[in-house]
């Protein structure tokens, strides 16, 4: 149940192209070196782990690349599942989805004479 043999598993299994192949790759390093050490287990990827892992790839990724990293985790959570590596009961992305909410100013609108002619219209 490493989780760096199913992740390869799931790489020959499901042929990948190239551009997935190094998602999946650059997924795993993060996960090594955040862990620091390369032979954990899938179950040991809870919801507090990846709470912490998130966190510490926001100090360094943008929101975009540490969802997909966090999208490629639970594929191999759910590669996993499938072939009774790991059980269903772990999966950590059932309660835990990131989001970052962001602050924006409200935006003023105005209405030109030509909006409302074509409203009544």
């Amino acid at each position: 149940n490493l989780y760096g043999v199913v992740y390869l598993n799931l790489l020959e299994e499901k042929r990948l192209s190239g551009g997935s192949i190094r998602r999946y790759r650059h997924t795993y390093n993060l996960l090594v070196e955040f862990m620091g050490r390369d032979n954990f287990i899938i179950d040991e990827l809870t919801i507090g782990v990846m709470k912490d892992f998130s966190k510490w790839m926001g100090k360094r990724l943008q929101d975009n690349t540490i969802k997909s990293v966090l999208a490629t985790v639970a594929s191999v959570w759910n590669y996993a599942i499938s072939k009774k590596l790991a059980d269903a009961e772990g999966y950590p992305f059932n309660e835990f989805k990131y989001l970052r909410v962001y602050k924006e100013k409200p935006r003023e609108y105005y209405l030109e004479k030509s909006h409302i002619v074509r409203l009544r219209d």
